[in-house]
């Protein structure tokens, strides 16, 4: 079983050096956050918000491509943060990966001594502060334990007797959406339509005896919205199922992401209602779902996240 293994210690805690232990040991690739900083922005890096956010885009991008094509991961960073190690948790989850978060425990006066030496090495200077910001905000014992969420989907069967359906994405598929944030549901009636996938259902549903199921990851609490926008964009269609957003949370409060939201979907509104014949949709992690439980799937876009 291939795994994704995040490290967690303090700055100077010796994460690195355990990560490339692990890396020996497996045959994992690490992927070490400081050196796509390096990378990236050089002497420039100055760790505000912006240059942050393009290294873990970076991060991101090669954990992914790391895992689709098969290589067990080591990520070297701090994750001291735990919605960060539970971001990774959810990707392994999506790829029935095993997941572990190695702790490198070291007492902060040990961190500290190191971080001195590494100073007087190196051209790169870590303030002290920074180890102790963390100590004060990140005891180690409080530390909290980060598991994946287990899935294990239920694959389906060919049910010729039921009704003959497709189910087709929103976002991204059907919808291509405005300049505004993809969570500002406020403003989804600014979306434009995709015609050659309108064009697709409205053949399908002429000619065909198939019913159109819209199964979305938006919240519910745009149903309204949502209903709106499509008939104003002409698409009938015969149920229209969307996160539930008291149901769709996992034990933190956090969404449920995408995958997980349409299976239960699926699973709940779908499986002995209707024979689906086919799915379409635009993004990896919802179709690998899809197709791993047995679903033929038509994917216009190819989006990656």
């Amino acid at each position: 079983m291939t795994a994704l293994i995040c490290m967690r210690g303090y700055v100077a805690s010796g994460k690195s050096t355990r990560a490339r232990e692990i890396a020996k040991e497996t045959g994992a690739v690490v992927v070490n956050r400081d050196l796509l900083r390096l990378q990236l922005l050089g002497s420039y890096w100055t760790g505000d918000p912006d240059d942050e956010s393009r290294v873990s885009v970076a991060e991101e991008a090669q954990v992914l491509a790391l895992m689709n094509a098969g290589v067990p991961v080591v990520v070297d960073a701090t994750h001291l943060v735990a919605s960060y190690l539970r971001k990774w948790a959810r990707m392994a989850t999506r790829y029935g990966w095993e997941f572990h978060v190695e702790d490198v425990p070291t007492p902060m006066d040990v961190c500290l001594e190191r971080l001195r030496r590494r100073n007087r090495e190196s051209d790169r200077i870590i303030e002290a502060s920074v180890l102790f910001n963390q100590a004060k905000r990140f005891p180690i014992n409080r530390w909290p334990v980060i598991t994946k969420r287990e899935f294990n989907p239920i694959p389906v069967g060919r049910q010729i007797c039921l009704p003959r359906a497709i189910i087709v994405d929103i976002d991204g598929t059907l919808a291509e959406k405005s300049d505004r944030s993809p969570y500002d549901y406020s403003r989804v009636y600014e979306d434009g339509l995709y015609q050659d996938i309108a064009f697709l259902i409205d053949r399908l549903t002429d000619n065909t005896s198939y019913y159109t199921l819209i199964v979305s990851g938006r919240d519910d609490t745009c149903r309204d919205e949502t209903m709106e926008w499509l008939v104003s964009h002409g698409i009938y269609y015969d149920e229209l199922l969307m996160r539930e957003t008291e149901v769709d949370i996992d034990e933190f409060g956090g969404k449920l992401p995408d995958f997980e939201v349409k299976y239960r979907l699926f699973d709940e509104y779908i499986r002995d209602k209707w024979c689906v014949d086919f799915v379409i949709d635009d993004r990896r992690q919802v179709i690998d779902m899809w197709r791993g439980i047995g679903l033929r799937v038509l994917d216009v876009a190819g989006n990656d996240f």
